[in-house]
């Protein structure tokens, strides 16, 4: 990733277009504008179109929750800083033995696809 830090200002990024050109002109230098730059490229490479999609939410820094401009699907990606990389993840109702709910997993569109709540 970059030298750069978090900005931690949710209400300067949630409702951003996941359009490159609006990511840039939007955000402030900082983690969250390279995240989002990724999570842009990562759309496209999986056949989505970034401007469809904005960052809905901003739970904790490094989790993002993005979610289609027709409501019709979402998805989270989060940081992890062990392995420096953004991963899609899914959240089911129930947890598991260990009490966890939330996984990683290959695609944004397997997150779609397997995102229950």
């Amino acid at each position: 990733m970059s030298e750069f830090v978090y900005a931690d200002n949710w209400k300067a990024i949630e409702g951003t277009s996941l359009a490159k050109a609006k990511i840039r002109e939007k955000l402030v230098d900082s983690l969250e504008k390279e995240h989002l730059l990724e999570i842009s490229r990562m759309l496209r490479n999986e056949g989505f179109m970034p401007k469809d999609f904005i960052l809905s939410e901003y739970p904790i820094a490094g989790v993002y929750v993005c979610q289609a401009l027709d409501n019709s699907n979402y998805f989270t990606v989060a940081y992890d800083s062990n392995k420096k990389e953004l991963t899609p993840t899914y959240t089911t109702l129930k947890c598991d033995e260990n009490r966890n709910n939330t996984f990683a997993c290959q695609t944004i569109a397997e997150s779609i696809k397997k995102t229950e709540c």
